[in-house]
């Protein structure tokens, strides 16, 4: 597998952000997301990341994590349909997976 930094994808909600991201271990492919909120730093004006949230935002950040998840089951199949679970097929590498 080619070696990214950065996410696969980022999926946004105003200030809010899921980024997901491809991992490779020992069993395969597999996709991990991260949520968090983007703010200015009032003292630098930098752009900064939390992983903290208002209980307001709460609700934006449910939507969000369903899209997400919406997001990790394409790119499972997509990745089941070209076979990125090693030398077996997909549905076999599935069974494996379950023992």
């Amino acid at each position: 597998m080619e070696k990214n930094d950065g996410p696969v994808t980022t999926l946004r909600d105003r200030s809010l952000k899921a980024s997901i991201w491809r991992n490779q271990s020992d069993k395969g492919e597999f996709y991990s997301c991260t949520l968090s909120r983007v703010y200015e730093d009032r003292k630098t004006g930098e752009l900064r990341d939390s992983t903290s949230f208002s209980g307001k935002e709460l609700m934006r950040v449910s939507e969000l994590s369903r899209r997400a998840h919406n997001t990790i089951l394409k790119l499972d199949r997509e990745r089941d349909r070209r076979g990125a679970k090693g030398d077996v097929a997909p549905q076999q590498a599935r069974d494996r997976d379950r023992r």
